[in-house]
């Protein structure tokens, strides 16, 4: 998994809510590892009990070195057990180790439909994941019109890209009746997001724009910011 990719946000934000940001440290106490092995032990005890949301914290501790003699293969064990008890986190993570083949034969088909349900749980960079898989076809058919849903969701989660692939498909007609106008609003937003790739498209969809038409597009890229940051 490659740089600050949502991946890495979520194993991040596990491992300070299980640590504390002085766990993720290298100059902790005695006392510190001390509480930290207490945590470790009282997620075990509560994974094995049937906790999914204990299983996946045990799990991201296995991942990040936290628990000696225990390797990655234990890790995805307990994902599994969680994401099948409905975590949503979990069935993120589980479907992120299945499209990359992580340790694992890479299975899309799986992996698509673990982000199905992480997204269903509002999980946006798993909206913003399924959807590239729907547009692309990975993992099954298919299918421009659910991938805008899911972009579309995944914007108003805070995931940037998900802006210019909304500009892309609905300025081509693609999923969508295409929409200059539209498109020009998500590519507006995308590039107010500072995402390099968007200027160059804005600036050939506002070319085929009247002077009415851009200004209407900014209308309603001012409007969805004011309405999704409410």
């Amino acid at each position: 998994m490659a740089g600050a990719t949502p991946a890495t946000r979520v194993i991040v934000v596990s491992a300070i809510l299980l640590y504390g940001v002085t766990g993720l440290t290298s100059s902790v106490s005695a006392q510190s590892r001390q509480t930290y092995t207490e945590a470790l032990g009282w997620y075990l005890k509560s994974a094995e009990a049937g906790d999914p949301r204990a299983q996946f914290y045990f799990a991201v501790a296995i991942e990040q070195g936290a628990h000696p003699g225990r390797e990655n293969a234990e890790a995805l064990t307990w994902y599994q057990r969680s994401a099948e008890g409905g975590f949503a986190l979990a069935q993120y993570r589980l479907a992120q180790i299945l499209q990359f083949g992580e340790g694992i034969a890479a299975d899309p088909a799986a992996a698509r439909k673990w982000y199905l349900a992480a997204s269903e749980s509002g999980v946006a960079e798993a909206q913003y994941n399924l959807a590239i898989m729907l547009e692309r076809g990975a993992g099954g058919g298919r299918d421009a019109a659910a991938a805008i849903k899911w972009f579309e969701q995944a914007a108003i989660g805070g995931v940037a890209p998900a802006l210019l692939s909304l500009g892309v498909l609905i300025g081509r007609g693609d999923g969508a009746e295409a929409d200059p106008v539209e498109a020009l609003k998500w590519l507006i937003l995308a590039d107010n997001a500072g995402l390099a790739a968007a200027s160059e498209v804005l600036d050939a969809v506002a070319a085929t724009l009247s002077t009415e038409e851009r200004a209407d597009a900014a209308k309603r890229a001012t409007a969805w910011a004011s309405e999704t940051s409410k």
